[in-house]
């Protein structure tokens, strides 16, 4: 017997893109986020400008990765968020 695959309802798809952004912006003041085309297996996919240096990308990329992991527990959902220096 197969394991299911559940789709989150659009409706929690909102509320956690909503709650990542709001968690982003508070983290990272003046990111500017672009949504893209979520691939197979993914809900929410976002790039992240970040005013950040370069040599500051992985230790951001670790911060949004907790951000995401909160937000994936809390709704059930698969999110990416890829950091990207601005």
């Amino acid at each position: 017997m197969g394991t299911a695959i559940q789709n989150p309802a659009p409706t929690t798809i909102g509320l956690a893109t909503a709650e990542l952004i709001l968690n982003l912006q508070r983290e990272f003041p003046g990111v500017r986020l672009e949504p893209c085309e979520p691939v197979e297996g993914e809900d929410i996919h976002l790039r992240a400008y970040l005013p950040i240096q370069p040599a500051e990308r992985l230790n951001a990329q670790n911060q949004i990765v907790e951000i995401e992991w909160a937000v994936q527990d809390k709704y059930g959902v698969q999110t990416i968020i890829v950091a990207i220096p601005a």
